[in-house]
């Protein structure tokens, strides 16, 4: 035996709605796939892996891999198509979705934002309008209350960073603007739509009498110095530390603005999460830099380390560390994503295992970690990369809609099951 992992410690997967359900045509993304050159491949998510129409197909996926949660999506533009309406029987297939997933002893946690506005909102200025955070109350109030009675597991924004620095500074998402300070008060909106999210969803299950938790997903990452004596690599570590990591992390948590979105806590004290889920990929090496256009740094990566497809650092050490520091906070600690762009599977079994390793040593030394949701549960539009980076434990033909069960995904349901990595295992799967 190589490793048991505690039983206490739930696995699954995780997907976001407009990356597998196809359809949603009245969206940012829709429109900003259409600009040519704007997705590398060319493709769209107007089909993707077409989960709309296949719900039963893919939870008895979920369910034949042994997964004990799941996380997964609401489309906005799906249950809202209009500022002034909403759809109830858009709702009522999520109802159906959750059912199934509970029939199969699915556990569902629910994001309510991953990335994708309806046009009318962007229409009315999306995330930098000043009634935006009531707009999202609006949205969340009536999901939630529809929601309710199957869902007691609620993540409010995924990455609120990444959506912001992806649309305004590099503007290679939609809405495509390289506008820094309009991108910083994108990202305090973003935190005051969570602060009002969190009191709202609180506020229905109490007076149903139910108990709820409600998170964030929140993408951090490791950055150390490209050259580790040099105090300038250093001073830029602690200003990419504090933009990227803890902005979000005191805004979500406490509702403590930081610089360069705000100051003091003018949405009150907070706590405002029960949950803290962290999203996990990679490390950056950080080498100071005196072109200002970029902070005053560049971001390189390791030389010599693995990578995934997408050029991107393996390196399993960095999700300790963030363990480590987000165990400081003593709240309930989900790993709502981690996962690998491979598109021969080589790389992702001895991932996973080393990734999991991690996470039963850091739950060794009393850290909270309950919760493991790799990324994906199946190959997804991977937003500016198209259909070519390649995530997940199921392999998706997108011609024929096809779905095959990776040898990782297999490995994957052995260790659902059984909660252990055995030496046969890493012998049959790691190449």
């Amino acid at each position: 035996m190589v490793l048991k992992l505690d039983r206490e410690l739930l696995l699954g997967s995780a997907t976001a709605p407009y990356q597998i359900e196809g359809g949603a045509t009245n969206t940012d993304w829709h429109q900003w796939c259409q600009i040519p050159g704007k997705i590398k491949d060319g493709t769209s998510g107007e089909i993707a892996c077409d989960h709309w129409n296949r719900i039963e197909e893919d939870v008895e996926l979920l369910s034949k891999m042994g997964h004990q949660v799941y996380r997964f999506g609401i489309e906005w533009a799906r249950v809202q198509p209009s500022a002034g309406a909403f759809d109830d029987e858009a709702l009522e297939r999520y109802r159906y979705e959750i059912q199934l997933l509970k029939d199969k002893g699915i556990k569902p946690l629910v994001t309510l934002h991953h990335f994708v506005n309806p046009d009318w909102l962007m229409e009315k200025g999306g995330w930098e309008a000043a009634d935006v955070a009531d707009r999202f109350e609006r949205y969340v109030r009536y999901v939630v209350d529809g929601l309710k009675d199957l869902v007691d597991e609620w993540i409010t924004i995924n990455e609120p960073f990444v959506y912001m620095v992806n649309g305004y500074f590099y503007a290679i998402w939609p809405p495509g603007k390289n506008e820094p300070f309009t991108g910083f008060k994108v990202l305090r909106n973003m935190l005051h739509a969570h602060v009002k999210a969190y009191g709202v969803i609180h506020q229905i299950y109490e007076e149903q009498g139910q108990e709820v938790k409600v998170g964030i997903a929140h993408h951090m990452r490791i950055f150390d110095p490209h050259n580790s004596r040099s105090p300038l690599d250093k001073m830029s570590i602690r200003l990419v530390n504090r933009i990227v990591n803890d902005v979000v992390l005191e805004g979500m948590l406490h509702g403590r603005l930081l610089a360069p979105v705000g100051t003091g806590q003018p949405w009150g004290e907070g706590p405002f999460c029960d949950f803290l889920g962290l999203n996990y990929y990679s490390r950056d090496l950080i080498k100071f830099s005196f072109n200002p256009k970029n902070f005053f740094m560049k971001i390189l990566t390791h030389p010599t380390n693995p990578k995934n497809d997408l050029g991107w650092e393996i390196y399993s050490e960095g999700l300790y560390r963030l363990l480590q520091r987000l165990g400081r906070y003593d709240l309930p600690i989900y790993i709502t994503e981690n996962g690998i762009a491979d598109g021969t599977d080589n790389q992702r079994p001895e991932f996973i295992i080393n990734h999991l390793k991690v996470v039963q040593r850091a739950r060794d030394e009393g850290i909270p970690v309950e919760r493991y949701y790799h990324w994906a549960t199946m190959d997804n539009f991977e937003w500016a990369e198209g259909l070519e980076g390649r995530f997940g434990l199921v392999e998706v033909d997108y011609a024929t809609q096809k779905r095959t069960i990776r040898s990782s995904g297999a490995m994957y349901a052995e260790i659902c099951k059984s909660h252990e990595i055995a030496e046969e295992m890493i012998n049959k799967y790691v190449k």
